[in-house]
Order: C-alpha cells, then sequence, then structure tokens
C-alpha cells in the first residue's frame, strides 16, 4: 500500500473515531459507505471492519437507530450521486459521468434483482 494511502487512511479512521461520539452509528455508516462506495461496493463487514465491530453488532446497532444497512446503502449511493452530478454540472468530465452511472446502478432496484 502506498504511504499517501496509508496515511489516508489512518486519517481517516482517526477522523472516524473522534466524530463517533458526537454522530449517530447511522450516519456514521453513511459517512463510511460514501467513502468506500467510490472505490468499491461495500458490505457489512466492510463498514464493521470501519467501526471496529463485529457484522452483528453494528448490524444491531443500525437496526436500533431506525434504519437497515441497504437502506443506508441506498441514502450514501444517492447522496453521493448527487454530490457528482452537482460535480458534472459544475465541470463536465468523463471520469465524473462514468463514476455517477456506475453509482445509479449500484443503486438502481434493477441492478439489485440482477444480483439476486
Amino acid at each position: 500500500m502506498p504511504s499517501c494511502l496509508k496515511c489516508w487512511t489512518h486519517n481517516s479512521r482517526k477522523l472516524l473515531k473522534e466524530q463517533s461520539a458526537q454522530r449517530s452509528i447511522s450516519e456514521q455508516v453513511r459517512w463510511i459507505l460514501k467513502r468506500l462506495l467510490a472505490g468499491s461496493r461495500p458490505d457489512v463487514s466492510a463498514v464493521a471492519r470501519e467501526l471496529g465491530l463485529s457484522d452483528r453488532t453494528s448490524q444491531r446497532r443500525i437496526v436500533y437507530d431506525g434504519s437497515t444497512f441497504r437502506q443506508l446503502l441506498l441514502e450514501a449511493g444517492q447522496e453521493l450521486a448527487r454530490e457528482y452530478l452537482n460535480r458534472l454540472r459544475q465541470q463536465p468530465t468523463r471520469n465524473v459521468r462514468d463514476r455517477l452511472v456506475t453509482l445509479l446502478s449500484v443503486s438502481s432496484p434493477l441492478a439489485r434483482q440482477r444480483e439476486a
């Protein structure tokens, strides 16, 4: 792992720990999902690792907070898509457009049906 990536990962985990006392579990999960969606399709295990929790404990806390992992994933994808749309309006580039298409396919009901 390049040293920049290690530094960024370390700093983002440190920031997450500092903010976790101030934010609900749903907010924390959405924040993690938005960051992870930039590179892949995250699952409960990846988010639980970031939170320093087991998969089951993270799911239990999400449900206790009144949500589901799938709902938070959908919300994070929609938020990220809106951010990309705003960037696309300001500065249309192929990279932003391609990323937006990927995000929309991840969060669309049709894409989820194809996965099943």
